[in-house]
């Protein structure tokens, strides 16, 4: 028992001792407010270095191996024992561009460098010729007072140098230059070497510790004292370890560093306190304060945020809009909770619509979200009242040719970024035109944001009863083209339409709609835009070549006013219109 408790009071001492020296709290450790979205990728890891990097001593282990566990990048071990600084440089060299990998550089024990400078010089050389921006320096783990020739300056200093919890001179050059790049590992193993390997402190580890020199028990002493054993490289594998999150290397957001960020991924959750290996895979992840998930492949199909935050305005109360807070919200509890966040997918529909997926998944709300993202889009299975991809397809020629030989992705993507957009109509449940042409307060309301009337029918109008059921009409966007088109005479004008819509009748409508009228097209027996010009001088001067206004000069105003728009009209002599309609029809000849 008073072992135990001399052991804990020096262990409270030592931890006392380092964190005044050194002035490291959990705040230098930890970053438990992180937040954001950040993409997250393995890369090469090349550990360069003399026999400290290869392993030499370590009972076959070496820090490159227990990176490789606590990163799950792949790591290369090209430690070579006995090289000299010039050999490391020159095998760097040779391997080549390591611009998309990450450096480790472990070197100088052997030599050969003439001062801090020479040595600095080196380090710059090797990662300038090797064009790598992502790097960390490993400084040696020798004892000060053994080797004092690697770590002081001073003559008089070359005996007995006890720095203690200090820089070293060579720590302190070599951090002044490469800054957080730095993993100080002679400190780092004082600090947590006998932590990370579950060892308390003994009175000689005290001790050593004060004079700034390692425990013995992280060498093999009886072979050198200047390896390592295998509870030493483990030690210098995390300190390595922790140097990288704070870098950013181990959860690459793009800009190569994320800012004082610690970061760990157990059983694809992330948080910032370290407690395992690291087996995340690449892909987008977002946070809040630290905690994290992954962002699954295709989220902009059950996923819109102002969709969500319009219709969820508890979640715009909390987070203001915050684009991460938002997102995590969804992913956490959103999904579990079967909120909607994209009209295209409606969790409850999706259920009730596929009994094996109810047997399945039954009140695991979320599963019903995945389950549509790795299986139902390509399984074209239906996702929302308002959108059927087979449907889609089916009904719009013009995205078949434009997506041909592509997968089912295709069209529900062009649906959410344009379709709903359009007024372009998903399902046969669902036509934006009947929608708004049945109910007066949504045109009141919406008017010609189309989109609005997709969210509407989803959040209040299926449950109100509202009809939106497709019907054959010719009215789009509000706007009844009776007088003016008619499917199959537009069909026998254009058979290049006719090509790319087939005889869908809303898709030879919305052609006409779209580029018809601009080019004049006659769509109709009863209205020809050019007799309907000749005809009307007024009209003429008013419109000159913008066709879509005489179309619509007729549905408005034309019919109710008699004009006459199928036959051309005897004009009186001298009128400025008869002149037209000869030189038209001359042209015509």
């Amino acid at each position: 028992m008073k072992n135990l408790q001399k052991a804990g009071v020096l262990a409270a001492a030592l931890i006392m001792i380092i964190s005044t020296v050194c002035g490291i709290s959990d705040d230098d450790v930890h970053a438990d407010s992180l937040s954001g979205i950040f993409s997250y990728h393995r890369l090469p890891i090349n550990c360069w270095g003399d026999s400290m990097t290869y392993g030499q001593n370590g009972d076959g282990v070496s820090y490159p191996d227990i990176l490789q566990e606590l990163t799950g990048f792949e790591v290369n071990n090209y430690g070579i024992s006995g090289n000299t600084t010039y050999q490391i440089m020159s095998r760097s060299k040779e391997y080549g561009d390591q611009s998309d990998d990450i450096m480790i550089i472990e070197m100088g024990d052997n030599g050969v460098w003439s001062d801090m400078d020479d040595l600095v010089s080196q380090y710059k050389e090797m990662i300038n010729n090797a064009n790598c921006s992502r790097y960390i320096i490993i400084t040696s783990t020798d004892d000060p007072d053994d080797t004092s020739w690697i770590w002081s300056q001073r003559s008089d200093e070359q005996e007995n140098y006890h720095p203690g919890m200090d820089d070293t001179y060579y720590e302190a050059a070599i951090g002044e230059v490469f800054g957080n790049h730095v993993l100080k590992a002679r400190k780092y193993l004082i600090q947590r070497g006998l932590e990370i390997n579950n060892l308390s402190p003994t009175t000689e580890d005290f001790e050593r510790a004060s004079r700034g020199c390692i425990s013995n028990r992280l060498r093999h002493t009886e072979i050198d004292t200047t390896h390592l054993n295998g509870m030493g490289y483990k030690a210098q594998a995390f300190g390595v370890y922790e140097v990288g999150k704070e870098l950013g290397y181990w959860f690459d957001n793009g800009r190569d560093v994320a800012d004082n960020t610690i970061v760990k991924v157990d059983d694809g959750a992330i948080d910032t306190n370290y407690s395992g290996i690291n087996h995340a895979s690449d892909g987008d992840y977002c946070f809040e304060n630290g905690q994290g998930i992954k962002i699954p492949s295709g989220i902009e199909f059950i996923y819109n945020k102002d969709y969500y935050l319009e219709n969820n305005p508890d979640v715009f109360q909390a987070y203001g809009g915050d684009d991460a807070l938002t997102l995590y919200h969804f992913l956490t509890y959103g999904m579990r909770e079967g909120r909607i966040a994209n009209p295209v997918f409606d969790p409850q529909y999706y259920r009730d619509s596929y009994p094996d997926l109810n047997a399945a998944f039954g009140d695991d709300i979320s599963k019903y979200y995945y389950h549509f993202l790795n299986f139902g889009i390509s399984e074209s299975r239906r996702s929302s009242p308002v959108f059927d991809v087979v449907y889609y397809k089916n009904h719009y020629p013009d995205l078949i040719n434009a997506f041909a030989g592509q997968s089912n992705d295709a069209y529900l993507r062009h649906f959410v970024q344009f379709g709903m957009k359009e007024g372009r109509t998903g399902s046969a449940e669902f036509d934006v035109d009947t929608y708004r042409n049945n109910y007066w307060d949504l045109e009141k309301a919406f008017g010609d944001d189309c989109e609005k009337y997709y969210a509407h029918f989803l959040k209040y109008g299926k449950n109100e009863g509202r009809n939106a059921e497709v019907q054959v009409t010719n009215v789009w966007h509000g706007t009844d083209y009776t007088h003016v088109f008619n499917a199959q005479y537009y069909a026998d004008q254009r058979p290049d339409v006719v090509a790319i819509y087939g005889n869908s009748e809303r898709g030879l409508l919305y052609h006409f709609v779209r580029w018809g009228m601009n080019e004049g097209t006659r769509a109709s027996a009863e209205f020809d835009p050019h007799i309907y010009r000749l005809n009307y001088m007024d009209l003429n001067q008013a419109f000159g070549d913008d066709w879509e206004q005489y179309y619509l000069h007729y549905i408005n105003n034309g019919v109710s006013e008699h004009r006459q728009a199928d036959s051309l009209i005897k004009q009186p002599e001298g009128n400025k219109n008869n002149e037209i309609q000869n030189n038209d029809l001359r042209d015509d000849t």
